[in-house]
């Protein structure tokens, strides 16, 4: 999962230098940030004993759900282009199915 988020953060890094200076110090420059708060924590989640695991991914969720809203939105306000959207999109889902996959397991592990 963590390789996944590297890849969409340089996907993500790499789209931003095709933007304009206003959309790639605003909103692009806040997915992008929040992208690595994301790899954070899971970085952070991954080295986490396992009594604090499941509150970390809990919150990997609620930052992944962020990105999701975010890069919506930059669509939305047509920063990117339906292409790159899908294309960002189709990494995203499958980095949201790891970490409720990941949070599933904790739970299930748990007495």
């Amino acid at each position: 999962m963590i390789h996944k988020i590297r890849l969409l953060h340089r996907e993500l890094y790499r789209f931003g230098h095709t933007l304009p200076k206003r959309d790639k110090l605003g909103i692009h420059a806040v997915i992008e940030s929040q992208c690595l708060s994301l790899l954070s924590i899971v970085i952070t989640a991954a080295f986490e004993q396992q009594d604090n695991k499941l509150s970390t991914l809990k919150n990997a969720r609620i930052h992944f759900q962020v990105l999701i809203n975010l890069l919506r939105t930059e669509h939305e306000l047509n920063v990117i282009k339906e292409k790159t959207y899908i294309h960002l999109f189709k990494q995203i889902a499958e980095i949201g199915k790891m970490i409720n996959g990941w949070i599933t397991y904790q739970t299930q592990k748990k007495p």
